[in-house]
């Protein structure tokens, strides 16, 4: 472009012209945002200008939303599951978060008390029989006991006359803490069916019909299927073995199978008790007589 001339000098001026534009940023944000292109921080929603370069206007769209924070309470015992997550300690804790707002646990955790309690007898050994129960429970209030037969008590060292006990019976304790929280432990004592057995001294196997042959005879307090027994002669060794209680020697030498020579003999009887799992050895000598 040419302007006006003096002193005999035209005036010219070189244009170039760039076409301005504006660049727009919308943004969203939860109590607050710091805009980069001016280092600002801005708590309110707005259009606000920015650093401006090369013909370009930065404008900020800011939409602003206030942060909030949902808490729930709760209280629990020993543990409790949130979002997921297992906590077993109080506290404050903090969830998931959407739209701005903030979901803040705010836990009490309550221990349950430790039940426990000792029985004066391991076993029934009669029928009807008195029991005493000591507690040694830990952080508990309050007691309720089932002793099976449908008794109960809520006293702290109960005792119980257990009368229909032949099968045995489960005793249980729930003990409940000032706070509610509860612990159950539980006792089952079985009957002990006394051992009872006979074992002869003598035995005729003569063939007339009568004590023919030679085995112990129980009546309770025996299992059948842990059962052995030996027949030994004068030596030493072995002439007879059973492991069926219902088997009996008849006096003949397996080996020779012939009649063994009257005179003494020795056994060994192994046999297990069902109620207590112990295993019981009997030995002894018997007369063979012809």
């Amino acid at each position: 472009y040419s302007g006006t001339t003096a002193n005999c000098i035209t005036q010219a001026l070189n244009l170039t012209i760039t076409p301005s534009t504006t660049n727009t940023t919308p943004i969203s944000a939860c109590g607050s945002y710091t805009w980069a292109n001016n280092g600002q921080t801005y708590t309110v929603s707005g259009v606000y200008s920015g650093t401006t370069a090369n013909c370009i206007s930065e404008i900020l769209n800011l939409t602003i939303t206030p942060s909030s924070t949902n808490t729930t309470s709760a209280e629990s015992c020993d543990s409790y599951v949130w979002n997921g997550t297992t906590y077993s300690s109080s506290g404050v804790y903090t969830g998931t978060t959407a739209n701005c707002v903030t979901e803040a646990l705010n836990l009490t955790i309550n221990p349950s008390p430790l039940a426990s309690f000792n029985p004066s007898i391991n076993l029934f050994t009669e029928s009807p029989q008195l029991v005493a129960f000591t507690n040694t429970t830990a952080g508990a209030a309050t007691y309720t006991w089932d002793f099976g037969d449908g008794a109960s008590s809520t006293e702290i060292n109960p005792n119980h006359v257990f009368t229909d006990n032949t099968n045995g019976q489960t005793i249980t304790l729930v003990a409940a803490s000032i706070m509610g929280c509860t612990s159950t432990y539980q006792i089952s004592i079985e009957f002990d069916e006394m051992l009872i057995y006979y074992i002869p001294n003598t035995f005729t196997p003569d063939g007339d019909g009568y004590n023919q042959t030679f085995k112990p005879v129980f009546t309770s307090g025996f299992d059948p299927y842990h059962y052995e027994m030996l027949i030994y002669n004068r030596w030493g060794e072995i002439i007879f073995e059973t492991h069926d209680v219902s088997y009996g020697w008849d006096g003949t030498y397996a080996f020779e199978n012939s009649i063994c020579q009257y005179g003494i003999y020795t056994y060994k009887i192994t046999f297990k008790n069902p109620i207590l799992d112990e295993r019981k050895v009997v030995c002894g000598s018997f007369n063979l007589l012809k």
